[in-house]
């Protein structure tokens, strides 16, 4: 049995509406196709060019009810005219089929799983939708415009993607030739619900004693995890910390002076580094470059600049060998390396890690854990943020467990380590 016929009979079982399986995509094509030989390409780029997608949606709209009503449609409903039209202007202005499924905020995720099967959750339940791909190459397309913007790219000599886009939603997407029945793509949408820190301690997240023991931690060089699974609120939980978020309600305490809601610029100025989650290095710049830009706060140290490059450079070995190399072209584990050492050129007391695992080959996280530990040991305390409980456990003197914008529990790495129910129920293992 295939996936979209467990997900209908699933359905089935619920009660839920099955999708209308009447297929458009004939008349989809032909639309289309009409549409391109009326207006011409040059006039349809030009379109999209324009500031206002809006307005090129709604121009190509009435173009093809016009079509439409010269004939070769009439066996269609009204309904299923407004679907097609729909349709081919998702195609061309947005993202096809799943553009729909974007514009619904009740939708928390999206998968494609070929180009008959697509589907989507809704309140912890799947269900199944109409709409198809035309060829393993509109889904290609839709990837590829989703990954642009970020200066990713899927293809056959790069055929797994792990991102998050601008919104903090995430995509995973395998193609050819690991991917062997085609494309397969999720995309994991985030509530809006956690925003800022003051949601945080609203949900309870941040007890009354958390300040004291952060400034405990710091004091004492201490490494800390935060672990949970995703959407759980540990990105929000470092942005919150860095400034990057604002804080409506609570304090941020830093060595017994408040912190809350300082600029980002300002935070690091008092030895803290944020190495944020999908690394964010400068693509197109060198790697000492980049490692020069960390250390932007002491541009009027020079010797003590040369010096940072140079231990980071005996820490990260590998980015030595390569200081001319564009950071853009590194594997992504040789990025994670990047980031980290990038953040400890501006002479960090406490470095906020956050998922560093991220889309990295398990045989390099291990390196990279490695370096995290290292980093530690020479008397900077590392605040981790991380999904691998596994990796967060082993790592840290200290383990915070959030679910849903809550601490749920927090204790000893060791004693976590045999907590039974911690590791089923919130960890995973």
């Amino acid at each position: 049995m295939s996936v979209l016929e467990m997900v209908r009979e699933e359905e089935a079982r619920r009660g839920a509406a099955v999708p209308d399986a009447r297929d458009l995509r004939r008349h989809r094509q032909d639309l289309k196709s009409a549409l391109v030989e009326r207006l011409g390409l040059a006039t349809i780029a030009s379109m999209l060019s324009a500031d206002d997608v809006t307005q090129a949606r709604s121009a190509l709209s009435v173009t093809c009810n016009a079509i439409i009503n010269t004939g070769g449609y009439e066996g269609l409903s009204q309904e299923e005219v407004a679907s097609l039209v729909r349709q081919v202007t998702d195609e061309i202005c947005g993202l096809g089929p799943i553009q729909p499924l974007l514009e619904d905020e009740g939708v928390s995720e999206i998968m494609i799983n070929g180009c008959d099967a697509l589907f989507y959750e809704r309140g912890g339940e799947v269900f199944s939708t109409p709409a198809v791909f035309d060829s393993p190459e509109q889904i290609m397309i839709v990837v590829d415009r989703i990954l642009a913007p970020l200066g990713r790219r899927l293809d056959r000599s790069c055929p797994i993607v792990n991102a998050r886009l601008a919104n903090g939603d995430r995509v995973n997407a395998v193609a050819d030739p690991v991917a062997i029945g085609g494309p397969v793509v999720t995309i994991r949408r985030f509530s809006n619900r956690i925003t800022s820190l003051d949601t945080l301690v609203g949900l309870g997240s941040l007890p009354a004693w958390y300040a004291q023991l952060l400034r405990w931690a710091v004091r004492t060089r201490r490494g800390i995890a935060v672990a949970g699974g995703t959407g759980s609120g540990k990105t929000t939980l470092l942005n919150a910390m860095t400034g990057v978020v604002p804080v409506k309600e609570g304090h941020i305490f830093l060595r017994n002076e408040e912190i809350t809601n300082q600029k980002s610029h300002i935070i690091s100025q008092k030895k803290v580094a944020h190495v944020p989650e999908g690394r964010k290095i400068f693509s197109e710049l060198t790697i000492e470059e980049n490692l020069r830009i960390g250390a932007y706060n002491l541009y009027k140290e020079k010797e003590k600049i040369e010096r940072l490059l140079e231990m980071n450079y005996e820490l990260f070995p590998i980015l030595a060998e390569r200081r001319k190399q564009l950071g853009g072209t590194l594997s992504g584990g040789e990025q994670q390396m990047l980031a980290i050492a990038r953040g400890l050129m501006s002479e960090p007391e406490v470095v906020l890690l956050d998922e560093p695992s991220l889309g990295i080959a398990p045989i390099v996280v291990e390196k990279i854990f490695e370096f995290i530990v290292k980093i530690n040991k020479m008397g900077k305390t590392i605040f981790l943020v991380e999904q691998n409980a596994n990796l967060a456990l082993e790592t840290a003197s200290y383990v915070y467990v959030l679910e849903t914008g809550r601490v749920v529990n927090q204790n000893k790495s060791e004693i976590l380590l045999q907590d039974d129910t911690i590791q089923k129920v919130y960890l995973g293992l």
